[in-house]
Parts: structure tokens; C-alpha cells; sequence
């Protein structure tokens, strides 16, 4: 029942895909919903690592499933903490903390190469969690690892979160092709943290204008519970940088309602691996679709939150109606 019902919330609020990573348990329950003809939403499964366990005893790497339900990657491989708790990995210690604080590593290079490693070799997609420079360098440098170890074309590894890339690692992550799936509603419904890293530093936050300009397939992320799904909510703190109070971090990343769009819908389709089913209302993809009740490029900027969601439909069905 919870399932479904979030399920359907997802189709509400016009998502047509998810990568999700909900527990172990999961796979029968979501089994169950698509037999009971309940499942609105298309599903990545990023797998914990009770789950790739059993895939790499199994044989199943990524991509194993249909249209429906499919293996993504792992699931997120914690490398640092949050923006929002204070606890992510820094270059420079945070403001207000004393004794002076630098965020946290949760493990050491060593232990997260040889986890990649052998993930990597069963053909399952890596994906670390990591918000700050010094957790972003140690999955980049991970992937690295694995890659030169164990070659494989075309991995796109994924990057969940990556809230503060260098200069540097954004030109490894562009080399390597990797996915940053960025937190897209933090800019509006988590503007109040902004204050613990300062403004020059939220100039480099959550960088969707850099990552654009040097052809970086950035997508969008909720990070749900943490924060909200509503895609709406995202387009308007990218486009924006405004939050709900009112206040406006890193106005230079800034991006167009298009880039903001396409971060939504083509890049996510092309970091799951589904760019030639997915992402665009093209002939020979599938029939997945909003429908919105005032145009994205005409409406203001600053309204994009209020616009509403029609009808959400996936494979030329709809999932839901206003």
C-alpha cells in the first residue's frame, strides 16, 4: 500500500521515471504493484549492497530488466555526509563551527577502490555519494581504479549529488563521462543552509551552468525524504537560484528554462542508459509525457512552482489526471 501510494504521488507530481532505491525488500512489492496493474511510474533500481551481492553471485549486472523495471547501479556508497547536517566533506572548515570542522570521510581510498572494483567487474554501475572536493576526488578517483584495472567502455559511472566539484574534477568528470545526478530542489526548499558555506562558495553549489557550459550531463535529483520530488519546485531553483525565503545563492549558475528542462528529461534518460527510449517526445521512443497547464518558457520564473500537472502518462497510458 505504501508503495502504491507513492507511486501514484510520483505520477502526480509528473514523473514519468525515478531512480529508486527504496530497501531490499522492494523488488517483490514493486513485482506486485505492476501484476496488480498499480505501478505509474517507471523504475532504475539502484540496488543496496545486500542486492548486489546477490547480482554478482547471480550474473546480473545493470541494465538486466525491461522498460518497466530495471538494474541501474548501486545504491548511493556513502562517502561523506550532507549539506543540510553539516557533515559533508570540505576543503576549508565550515563557518560558525569551533573547533574548527572539515566535514567527514566515511572510509578510506583503499576501501572504496576495491569496492569499486569488484562491482565494476560484475558489470553493475558504480554510483558513491559525495557532496564536497575531498569525497568527490576519492569516487573519481575509485572509478579510476576500477576502469584501469578492469577496462569497460561507456560505464558512466554516477556521481550522486557532486554539491561541490572543483574545476579539476568537473574536466575528469566530463573525460570519464560521468553522471552527477545533482540535488535540483535544494536551491528552493533548502535555501536557508546556504548560510553555513557562505556566498563565494555557493557560486561553485550544485554548478548546473558550469557543468552545461562544458558539456557535463548533468541530471536532476531529489534526494527524497530529504527533499521533494517535485520537479516543478527543481526547474524554479535552477532557473531562479531563489529559495523559499526569498534569498538567492550562487546566481551564476543560473540555467535556461531549456538547459533546466533537459537536465529533467534527456540527460536523466541518457544517465540511465535509455537516451534512444526516453527523454524526448521523439517517433520510436516511448510514450511518456506531461502535461502542464501554462507554458515553462512563457511563464514567470518565479511562478514555474505554481504550474500544475495535467496528466502524467507512460507508455501512451495515463498514469494521472488532474
Amino acid at each position: 500500500k505504501g508503495f502504491e501510494f507513492i507511486s501514484a504521488k510520483f505520477a502526480e507530481f509528473g514523473l514519468t521515471s525515478v531512480c529508486y532505491d527504496a530497501g531490499d525488500d522492494l523488488i517483490p512489492t514493486i513485482q506486485a504493484s505492476r501484476e496488480r496493474g498499480t505501478l505509474k511510474t517507471r523504475i532504475s533500481y539502484d540496488a543496496s549492497a545486500a542486492v548486489v551481492d546477490g547480482m554478482i553471485m547471480a550474473g546480473v549486472g545493470s541494465g538486466f530488466g525491461d522498460d518497466w523495471f530495471r538494474f541501474g547501479g548501486t545504491r548511493e556508497h556513502t562517502l561523506d555526509g550532507g549539506l543540510s547536517s553539516r557533515t559533508m566533506s570540505m576543503t576549508r572548515p565550515y563557518i560558525g563551527v569551533t573547533p574548527s570542522y572539515t566535514g567527514n570521510l566515511t572510509e578510506l581510498q583503499k576501501d572504496t577502490n576495491e569496492w569499486a572494483l569488484r562491482v565494476h567487474m560484475a558489470g553493475i554501475r558504480l554510483n558513491c555519494h559525495a557532496n564536497g572536493e575531498p569525497s568527490i576526488q576519492q569516487a573519481l578517483d575509485a572509478y579510476d581504479y576500477a576502469q584501469s584495472r578492469f577496462p569497460r567502455p561507456n560505464t558512466r559511472p554516477k556521481l550522486t549529488h557532486c554539491s561541490l566539484p572543483s574545476a579539476e574534477q568537473m574536466k575528469r568528470i566530463k573525460a570519464m563521462d560521468a553522471q552527477p545526478s545533482m540535488f535540483s530542489t535544494y536551491m528552493y526548499y533548502n535555501a536557508d543552509k546556504f548560510r553555513y558555506y557562505g556566498a563565494d562558495m555557493a557560486e561553485h553549489m550544485m554548478p548546473y551552468k558550469d557543468m552545461a557550459m562544458m558539456g557535463i550531463n548533468a541530471s536532476t535529483g531529489s534526494d527524497f525524504y530529504p527533499g521533494p520530488f517535485d520537479p516543478m519546485m527543481a526547474i524554479q531553483g535552477m532557473v531562479t537560484r531563489k529559495g523559499f525565503n526569498g534569498e538567492t545563492w550562487g546566481a551564476s549558475q543560473k540555467v535556461t528554462v531549456e538547459e533546466a528542462i533537459r537536465a529533467s528529461t534527456i540527460n536523466g534518460a541518457y544517465s540511465t542508459f535509455e537516451e534512444t527510449i526516453k527523454g524526448s517526445i521523439t517517433a520510436g521512443k516511448l510514450a511518456d509525457y506531461v502535461i502542464l497547464s501554462d507554458n515553462l518558457y512563457k511563464v514567470n520564473p518565479e511562478k514555474i512552482i505554481e504550474v500544475k500537472i495535467i496528466e502524467t502518462v507512460a507508455g501512451g497510458a495515463s498514469m494521472y489526471h488532474a
